[in-house]
């Protein structure tokens, strides 16, 4: 499933018949990563007003939950960019590197450069980075799930009666219920087992006991994929890297 951000209301689709007739030289970049928080398609109209109130709050708070607005934010800086042509109001592009360096608790010089196109560019490397740092990548990802979890590692993957195998680019993920307990394991594409580790609840020591066979998938993308499931009959994603490693799952508790 791809991430959503659902306060970002002021985004709206770009219909293909908005799209020109004629591509741009050269063709206007497409952000890294858009498609793991589903930005695809969006361009961002956020009034200026919005973007300074935000700003303000943000520096307010000590400990900000705001991260999951930059893959955003680095989005709608690339209507700026000179191969897209798209906007020419600058004002709005400075708001938004401002507030861009204030959900980071950074200054606004920390992210400046010679052209507009080599800004975005600063942005959009910065935040590829965080996105594949394994602690930095849950607070880009706006959930109202429990999260980061991340169950409790075992040492073998058991022979169940009730086991799904999902594959993968890297081999394959496979999922079983046994003696009360899910188990998930990662498998490279020789069989040899990468990791295993058994789910658990939010906010306590139990075990998750149960998953629906019938509604699991897995999403392929980047830097990540996310194998989505029904764990005690609520959603749980469970994201991994393009490798097989284990990052951590949110669960619908």
């Amino acid at each position: 499933m791809k991430v959503l951000l659902p306060f970002l209301v002021v985004f709206v689709l770009i219909g293909a018949g908005q799209v020109r007739a004629q591509s741009p030289v050269p063709a206007c970049p497409t952000p890294k990563h858009s498609d793991l928080f589903g930005l695809e398609g969006l361009e961002l109209n956020w009034p200026i007003e919005q973007i300074r109130e935000l700003r303000e709050s943000t520096k307010k708070r000590p400990e900000n939950p705001t991260l999951f607005f930059a893959p955003a934010i680095v989005k709608g800086l690339y209507a700026y960019h000179s191969a897209c042509s798209k906007r020419s109001d600058f004002v709005r592009f400075k708001e938004l590197i401002d507030l861009y360096a204030a959900i980071f608790g950074r200054e606004p010089k920390d992210f400046a450069a010679d052209t507009a196109d080599a800004q975005i560019d600063l942005l959009a490397r910065h935040l590829d980075r965080l996105v594949n740092d394994d602690r930095a990548l849950p607070k880009l990802i706006y959930t109202m799930d429990d999260g980061p979890l991340y169950g409790t590692v075992v040492n073998r993957f058991p022979k169940a009666s009730k086991m799904t195998d999902v594959p993968a680019k890297f081999g394959s993920l496979k999922i079983a219920e046994y003696d009360s307990k899910i188990y998930v394991g990662a498998f490279d594409k020789g069989g040899k087992e990468l990791w295993v580790r058994v789910l658990k609840r939010a906010h306590s020591e139990q075990d998750l006991r149960s998953y629906a066979s019938e509604k699991l998938g897995l999403e392929e993308f980047g830097a990540v994929s996310i194998l989505t499931m029904i764990a005690d009959g609520e959603r749980l994603r469970l994201f991994v890297r393009p490798d097989g490693r284990f990052v951590f799952y949110l669960h619908s508790c």
